[in-house]
């Protein structure tokens, strides 16, 4: 949605003066089957990690979690050294946006702006730039989006103030593609552009669900969760990739049976992310709001909200089943349908090694030598630096 992205746009910058100090996570009761949320300040973060020099009060997008796993040295030299100009031989191996005007009934191109493509401010993220999006411009800059109306096929303008109203937007954001989950009309039984956050392994993570779908099982309906993928050329991904891609969506199981199966964290999530619970929102974003059915006055009425809705949803656990799909950029055609089985020990040892690089327990790993076609320079820009290439070339 564009007014996830324009929310994001409009945050403010924390500065470490005004930060207050974050409530301990202990919310055991905020975990689902699978990892359980650990207490951030019973395991207080090593000094200078990644987490603290990089992404402090702010949480990890589920594409931080991916990129990390498909490379760490990677993801350490985009941190350190930002984000390379991509070329058009690394579009192939990622993610890229398109209008899928076969997805929406909005034919004017907003989709592009609603992944993130706008302009070069985005730093070049296409599709899997969202969740980046989310935390990554609270920086403090009006920002000003396009939003679509819930009600009304029409879109209107409206401006984001704060870090506060951004947030409250995403969780407005959420209330509405789940209420679409139960609409009597034609979008009845399919959302897209979910956001969710919450808290794995006793980091804060979020993201956005491309897509979920209500499937029939016998006599019961549960929510299916599908990410599509578009390639640039008409090929059938790598097992690397598809691994990276079950982690992305084991992500957002996660965390979407998380929201929905426990009590939101609400205390901790404004003490983490400095937020003032009283807020009051702007006149732009109550009437937003408020054409939506949520009659709030400030941050905290949202949360309460969302927490209402997420209450709601408690008998919608997703299933176990995910779908991965593939589409070829050009035509959209299917080059492949990939389904598989969430395997709850396999995710819960993949996030705790890539929050082990976050937390700065140890040096980042290089890829493995089966997977050495990923340091191509088409592929990575940071292969002429990469000590590994340096090595292998010596040899």
């Amino acid at each position: 949605m564009a007014f996830i992205a324009a929310a994001a746009a409009g945050a403010r910058l924390l500065s470490s003066a005004g930060r207050r100090a974050a409530a301990p996570l202990t919310n055991a009761s905020y975990s689902t089957a699978g990892p359980s949320a650990s207490d951030i300040e019973d395991s207080p973060l090593p000094r200078m990690s990644r987490l603290a020099q990089f992404r402090e009060r702010r949480a990890l997008a589920v594409t931080d979690i991916t990129a990390t796993e498909w490379c760490e040295k990677k993801m350490e030299f985009e941190l350190k050294h930002g984000k390379p100009e991509r070329t058009e031989a690394m579009k192939v191996f990622q993610r890229v946006d398109i209008a899928h005007s076969h997805r929406s009934s909005r034919n004017d191109g907003s989709r592009n702006e609603e992944r993130g493509t706008r302009n070069d401010a985005w730093d070049g993220i296409l599709h899997c730039g969202n969740e980046n999006v989310l935390y990554s411009h609270q920086n403090g800059v009006p920002g000003t989006w396009n939003a679509p109306s819930f009600h009304d096929p029409g879109d209107y303008d409206i401006t984001i103030r704060s870090v506060e109203e951004s947030w409250a937007v995403k969780f407005v954001s959420f209330i509405e593609g789940t209420n679409r989950l139960m609409l009597e009309d034609e979008l009845k039984d399919v959302a897209r552009e979910i956001p969710v956050f919450g808290v794995i392994e006793g980091t804060w993570i979020i993201g956005i669900i491309d897509e979920i779908r209500m499937h029939m099982d016998g006599i019961s309906v549960q929510p299916i969760l599908i990410d599509t993928k578009t390639r640039a050329k008409p090929t059938i991904p790598s097992e690397p990739q598809k691994r990276n891609g079950r982690l992305q969506l084991m992500c957002y199981k996660y965390l979407w049976d998380s929201l929905i199966a426990k009590k939101f964290p609400a205390e901790n999530f404004f003490s983490y992310f400095d937020l003032d619970p009283n807020y009051l929102l702007s006149d732009h974003i109550k009437w937003y709001t408020n054409s939506l059915g949520v009659n709030a006055k400030t941050l905290e009425d949202v949360v309460k909200y969302f927490k209402i809705t997420c209450h709601s949803l408690g008998c919608l656990r997703s299933r176990e089943q995910l779908l991965l799909r593939y589409e070829f950029q050009e035509d959209h055609s299917l080059l492949d349908e990939y389904q598989f089985t969430y395997d709850a020990k396999w995710f819960k040892d993949q996030i705790q090694g890539v929050l082990s690089f976050w937390q700065g327990s140890r040096e980042p790993r290089f890829v493995t030598e089966e997977e050495r076609w990923k340091c191509d320079n088409s592929i990575c820009k940071f292969a002429p630096i990469c000590p590994m290439i340096a090595s292998s070339s010596k040899r």
